[in-house]
């Protein structure tokens, strides 16, 4: 049934001329399925500066002051085991014994068995925030000093690591999908091996060990770079070339 499927899609898309993606490995696998790459343009997403808000919840606005003087691991997202939960359980451990004060704040709902493992894996250094808003976010963002994206599966562009680098807060992400077009090696972050636990230590135990003028560049250049092109404005503007693109053919 998929390859009828892709044909029927095939079809109906003859008359397209542009195609947008929001990540340049999206447009890889649609070339492996026989799309012309030429057709496909790559626009990143943008999140609307704006939305951004202080923390309104008390419980968050007291995780923070009690996070504040630690070195603080944030994962935010669905509680599935495609987003690398499994494989951030297995690091915890090592977190915990290798990085002085280490703690990991996780901001999501879903599977509780998941939760439980994570909480299982490092006692006392797990905190569960529950599903937040999007602008409780921003300060649990800011409180943690790298953000944890192990995924692994295909993630195409995950918000995630756009509301933390617009924030200033590293990104360690698995490198896998559209998650390496986002992540700057050592300047706005750090890649590992998908599903591999030890390398994910490794860089976090890496980034933890920086002294703190080169961790307040990498906050400066997370800044510098989502600004530039992971806002709304920078979003449209480009979003606004292509279809320009596509009038014009």
């Amino acid at each position: 049934t998929v390859p009828f499927r892709r044909q029927v899609i095939r079809w109906f898309t003859q008359d397209v001329r542009r195609f947008i993606s929001p990540s340049q490995r999206l447009v890889e696998l649609h070339a492996a399925a026989g799309y012309d790459p030429a057709r496909f343009r790559v626009l990143k997403s943008g999140i609307d500066l704006s939305l951004f808000q202080s923390p309104t919840s008390p419980a968050v606005q007291e995780m923070i002051r009690e996070n504040l003087g630690y070195n603080t691991a944030l994962f935010a997202g669905h509680i599935v085991e495609v987003k690398g939960l499994e494989v951030l359980a297995e690091a915890l451990p090592l977190l915990q014994r290798r990085i002085p004060d280490f703690r990991l704040l996780v901001a999501g709902a879903g599977d509780q068995r998941l939760l439980d493992r994570l909480q299982g894996a490092a006692p006392g250094a797990v905190y569960l925030l529950g599903k937040l808003p999007f602008y409780e976010l921003r300060a649990v963002y800011t409180t943690a000093k790298l953000t944890l994206v192990p995924s692994i599966w295909y993630d195409n562009s995950p918000i995630v690591i756009y509301e933390s680098l617009l924030m200033g807060t590293p990104v360690l992400g698995a490198r896998i999908g559209g998650i390496p077009e986002l992540v700057q090696e050592g300047e706005t972050g750090y890649l590992f091996t998908p599903g591999d636990a030890h390398d994910l230590v490794a860089k976090a135990m890496a980034h933890f060990a920086r002294p703190a003028p080169e961790r307040r560049l990498m906050h400066r250049r997370c800044l510098e770079y989502a600004h530039k092109n992971l806002t709304l404005a920078s979003h449209l503007n480009r979003l606004l070339d292509i279809y320009d693109e596509a009038l014009a053919a």
